[in-house]
């Protein structure tokens, strides 16, 4: 994670994620299904600033009003866990600037519980290892331990499992967000599990090498399925961009959001354009009304 020192306070920069491959593996006993899933981080970020405050008091704000700043707050949760796990108890005023959309699969809930790990390990000094980090992680959600692993993993169990996964080259996205947001819970549940489910194999062999055609053809979200059944205006966007120029396209995570994949990044700042002004593209079907249009990058 990026963080920077302003004088007393601490800031981190806490980065969306995008799956660009995605199988579900199995159900397990205690409910939840093992995946296996090829995790890139991406150029867009919330941030989270702290500072010191007096012993247990601990406090959060953040820019959007209504949002829970209490106790089911997974990063008020995680510095609890971080006073459970050390036995520390000296404060801290922390401040959260939302940027990554909710109700994505964009994973920034996750995401800045890891930040909030990572920030209050050096704030109050603990000298926690990363391993440690990511196995406090694994304890507050599935996506947690990845975001305090490299910018790129594998992940399988929950996916709290991280193996790193380096080379290739950044690769340009266009990420739309829809005008409606997807349940995790309602896709979960409306998923078939597969009997023979898709090897990432071949998948996580192009991302090393950086093989861009090969990644646009084995990109795969096995989540698509029930997203569809739920919502078709998805696989509209999907055609929607490949129609504007993207090599590929696919939802990430349960969803709401389509990106496309693109050569470079004029075709990618394109694409949005004409997204962002309604300009038709004549495709069949119209993919309805988009809550937000971005471009970023993979992070190496």
């Amino acid at each position: 994670m990026k963080f920077s020192q302003l004088g007393h306070q601490i800031q981190v920069f806490a980065p969306a994620k995008v799956n660009l491959f995605l199988e579900i593996v199995s159900k397990r006993p205690d409910g939840y299904h093992n995946l296996e899933s090829l995790m890139a981080q991406v150029s867009l970020w919330d941030t989270l600033v702290f500072e010191k405050a007096p012993d247990g008091e601990l406090s959060l704000e953040i820019d959007i009003p209504g949002l829970d700043e209490g106790e089911s707050n997974l990063i008020i949760k995680a510095a609890r866990l971080l006073w459970a796990e050390t036995g520390k108890n000296p404060g801290a005023r922390m401040r959260l600037t939302k940027r990554i959309p909710m109700e994505a699969g964009l994973g920034g809930g996750s995401s800045d519980a890891a930040a909030a790990l990572f920030g209050l390990n050096s704030l109050w000094g603990l000298s926690l290892t990363q391993i440690q980090l990511q196995t406090l992680g694994a304890r507050l959600g599935s996506d947690v331990s990845f975001f305090l692993s490299a910018p790129a993993a594998l992940c399988t169990g929950r996916g709290e499992i991280c193996q790193p996964v380096t080379g290739g080259q950044p690769i340009w996205l266009v990420l739309v967000q829809p005008d409606f947001g997807l349940s995790t819970k309602e896709i979960y549940g409306a998923l078939k599990v597969p009997q023979s489910p898709h090897s990432s194999e071949a998948f996580v062999h192009a991302w090393k090498r950086g093989m861009f055609t090969d990644i646009c053809a084995r990109i795969y979200n096995r989540l698509e399925e029930p997203a569809l059944a739920i919502r078709p205006e998805i696989g509209l966007w999907k055609s929607h961009l490949i129609s504007l120029g993207a090599s590929a396209s696919v939802m990430t995570g349960s969803g709401s959001v389509v990106l496309g994949l693109f050569p470079d990044a004029d075709l990618a700042y394109k694409a949005t354009r004409r997204i962002e002004t309604g300009e038709p593209s004549g495709m069949m079907g119209n993919p309805g009304r988009v809550r937000t249009v971005r471009v970023v990058q993979t992070l190496a």
